[in-house]
């Protein structure tokens, strides 16, 4: 980085940029396996998040079953590397196990429009806020 080298070049990832770039920086708390590291994610209006490896530089799963066509709904890894949260624009927070493809859960808060951004603590509890203003903490009750 600090000669400005690039190294790699991706190009044609969507129709659209690419509105948020995220990395899986694993938690103190927890433990992953290496090849975990090597992954990082791209979320898209329209077309969804992406989650890429690095050592090929090629998608290696895509997610679509949010809404994310008018506001940049973020994303992020879980601190354990298992999970990734979004944001959608139908007062839902999306879980999606990156472990299997088709498994997604749905938090739904029936008095918010639009969750805009999506973060976990390192110790999992996951943290989103809405359009409104309002934050909304969910966790296991401890």
């Amino acid at each position: 980085m600090t000669t400005g080298k690039v190294i790699s070049h991706i190009a044609d990832t969507s129709t659209r940029p690419a509105h948020l770039i995220s990395l899986n920086e694993g938690s103190p708390y927890t433990s992953q396996t290496s090849f975990m590291y090597d992954l990082f994610l791209t979320t898209y209006l329209f077309d969804g998040i992406k989650i890429w490896d690095l050592r090929t530089n090629r998608p290696v799963l895509c997610y679509k079953e949010h809404k994310c066509r008018s506001y940049p709904c973020s994303a992020g890894f879980s601190p354990c590397g298992k999970y990734i949260a979004t944001g959608s624009e139908n007062k839902s927070v999306y879980i999606y196990d990156l472990r299997q493809i088709s498994n997604c859960h749905k938090l739904m808060e029936p008095q918010v429009d639009v969750f805009t951004s999506i973060a976990f603590s390192p110790k999992s509890q996951l943290i989103a806020s809405s359009l409104n203003g309002s934050i909304y903490l969910y966790g296991n009750g401890q």
